[in-house]
This record gives structure tokens, sequence and C-alpha cells, in this order.
């Protein structure tokens, strides 16, 4: 739990602050994307099981979002919630594991949650 609250939660807050407090609060202005994942679920489809460590600090992530919103209403926060992605990080868990979820739905290539984080930006004009 440690290591998933570490990569996460904390490496991201700490990389935001630092962007916030030496260029974006300077030009009140700037853009954020969150990569959250589908595996929190939503409100038609629960949380994916045997995930607990990763989704907790998941939605760790978003309350940072939630509450950078709040206290910079100039930043530009957006998230995306991807599909497994295939990423060498896959390879934590189990192949059997990893079949059994391909065969519910094709894995997404790293350059499509790319494609849809600079989407979400330059929507918004920040790009």
């Amino acid at each position: 739990m440690d290591h998933f609250w570490k990569v996460n939660v904390n490496g991201p807050q700490q990389l935001l602050a630092g962007l916030i407090k030496r260029i974006f609060r300077k030009q009140k202005y700037g853009s954020a994307v969150f990569v959250l994942t589908s595996a929190m679920g939503s409100a038609e489809r629960a949380p994916m099981s045997q995930m607990a460590a990763y989704l907790i600090s998941k939605f760790g992530l978003m309350g940072v979002a939630e509450v950078i919103k709040a206290e910079y209403p100039w930043l530009n926060i957006q998230s995306v919630y991807p599909d497994f992605t295939e990423t060498p990080m896959l390879n934590a868990f189990d192949p059997r594991f990893l079949d059994a979820m391909r065969g519910k739905s094709p894995f997404v290539a790293p350059q499509t949650v790319a494609q849809e984080i600079v989407e979400k930006i330059s929507r918004n004009g920040s790009l």
C-alpha cells in the first residue's frame, strides 16, 4: 500500500505543487491531467475487485485533483480513466489474471491514453 500511495498520490501531488508554485501561480494559468483508472468503477459499475491498494491510491489521487480544483479555480484540471494499458507495469500481475481481463475487454495502447490526455487539454484551449 505504501508503494502505491507514494507513486499514485505523493509523487503527482509534489510535482503539481512545484509546478503551481514555480510556474502556474505566476501566470494564473496552467493545465494538469490526472491519470486515474476505469477500475475505480462508475455510477453504473462497482470498482474492480482484487485491486484494493491500487484503487485506494487512485481514489486518493482523485482527491488531490478535487482539492487543487477548489484551491486554484483558474487551473484547468482534467482526469482520464483508461482501461488496462499495455505497459511493463502489467508484469506485476499474474498472467492468468491478465488473460481473464483481456477476455473481457481489449487493453489499450499507451498512445491511446496519451491522445486522450492531449484532447482533454486542447479542448480547453490550453495546448
